[in-house]
């Protein structure tokens, strides 16, 4: 979907007339919307969002690993349990993680950092030493970046 959607424009109702200059006006305008780019090619977040600042640490320490993120509104572990983040991991294919929208961002943020400490490790790897270390890795490099950006607090 783009910012705006030009197909739900009727571009001789808005720039009518018939003349040459009134159809070069309708087709440039059609032109420059078409450009414009959709929600999801650009990133439309806050100067300090926290959910950037983790993505950037994460790609500093494990540039290699890809992942998709979004938030849902309910998320249930693998027991059907309610659970406040998770980590999908596909065969051949890039893992999801999911953040509940319940959370605070504060608490989202964390969770976020959590799941993505799955991605880094790996599938299977639990919550064990290898899982604890990607874990703080990532906090740290946060911290380091947060402290870059906008100074210690």
């Amino acid at each position: 979907m783009r910012l705006i959607d030009a197909e739900k424009i009727d571009f001789s109702e808005v720039f009518g007339g018939q003349s040459d200059f009134a159809k070069d006006v309708r087709e440039e305008a059609k032109t420059l919307i078409d450009k414009q780019p959709t929600a999801f090619e650009k990133k439309m977040i806050f100067e300090n969002s926290p959910f950037d600042l983790i993505d950037k640490a994460f790609k500093n320490l494990y540039p290699g690993k890809e992942y998709r993120a979004c938030i849902e509104p309910d998320i249930t572990d693998d027991q059907g349990e309610k659970a406040y983040g998770i980590t999908i991991f596909y065969k051949d294919d890039i893992p999801i993680v999911a953040i509940s929208a319940e959370l605070a961002i504060k608490d989202a943020a964390e969770v976020f950092a959590h799941e993505l400490a799955h991605v880094a490790a790996g599938e299977g790897t639990g919550h064990g030493e290898e899982w604890e270390g990607t874990f703080e890795n990532i906090s740290k490099e946060y911290q380091r970046i947060g402290e870059e950006m906008f100074g210690r607090r």
